[in-house]
């Protein structure tokens, strides 16, 4: 799952990530859309960091830096900025999801809605 992830690809298609969110392994997902978008719907899983904060705010996922990240917005420039942001902190996984919440949402795929964001730690 993981080296998949790795290795090559500037993008993750949905249906592969909805595979890997179904098996119960899925990456990190952070969606950079604003709150309110995140509310709405997102994708399983995702956590909420609004684009314009995820520079400063990548410290409080540092620990991810090896690990795969998949990152989307409405449909591209967000995330795309982002990406770039988290890769100049050294986070060396860093993929979007092809289509972003457009394309996902246009092919009915599974969502959550609310503000779930910080996972739980036990």
């Amino acid at each position: 799952m993981t080296d998949a992830l790795r290795e090559g690809k500037d993008s993750v298609n949905p249906s592969d990530l909805l595979t890997l969110i179904s098996k119960g392994v899925p990456p990190v997902i952070i969606d950079v859309r604003s709150p309110e978008e995140f509310e709405a719907g997102h994708v399983p899983g995702a956590r909420n960091y609004p684009f314009w904060t995820i520079a400063v705010r990548a410290s409080e996922f540092s620990e991810l830096r090896e690990e795969p990240i998949i990152l989307y917005c409405g449909f591209g420039p967000r995330a795309t900025a982002s990406a770039l942001a988290l890769m100049m902190r050294g986070f060396r996984h860093v993929r979007c999801l092809s289509g972003h919440w457009d394309g996902w949402a246009a092919a009915g795929l599974p969502h959550e809605t609310g503000l779930v964001n910080e996972p739980t730690s036990d």
